[in-house]
């Protein structure tokens, strides 16, 4: 699998949010080569991008904290009670029905974060959402 596919992305530790990154769900996968594509086009450089699918792309999200130690599990479900908890749930309902999850890291500009969004939705990704530091805004 490529290096955009189900990424390790507690690899350098356990990452508890993915701040500064757009998120959007595609429920075809056969879109992401495209969407991956368009998101290079407009300027974000393949290691801002991480697609998780599947069984495998649940796992390495780790939504749950299951498979990173006591810290995460402690941190997952703080988060279960907290701002992310239905953007979560939501996560994993789409990985479980076969729909995949693309991630873009930006610089946590309202300029990249508009161009983020508007190359995955020009892609039919919807349930769209920024992640800044402190809360997860609907897009």
């Amino acid at each position: 699998m490529d290096q955009v596919t189900n990424p390790d992305i507690h690899r350098r530790g356990f990452v508890g949010n993915p701040v500064n990154r757009v998120v959007g769900v595609l429920d075809d996968p056969k879109e992401v080569p495209t969407a991956i594509a368009s998101l290079r086009r407009a300027g974000f450089a393949e290691e801002a991008i991480h697609v998780f699918l599947g069984e495998e792309g649940e796992r390495m999200l780790d939504l749950e904290g299951r498979h990173h130690g006591l810290r995460a599990r402690m941190t997952r479900t703080l988060q279960r009670y907290g701002y992310e908890a239905d953007v979560f749930r939501e996560a994993e309902e789409e990985l479980r029905a076969g729909h995949a999850l693309v991630g873009v890291l930006t610089d946590g500009s309202t300029e990249q974060q508009s161009r983020a969004t508007h190359a995955l939705k020009s892609h039919h990704a919807h349930s769209m959402h920024f992640f800044g530091h402190v809360e997860v805004s609907d897009l």
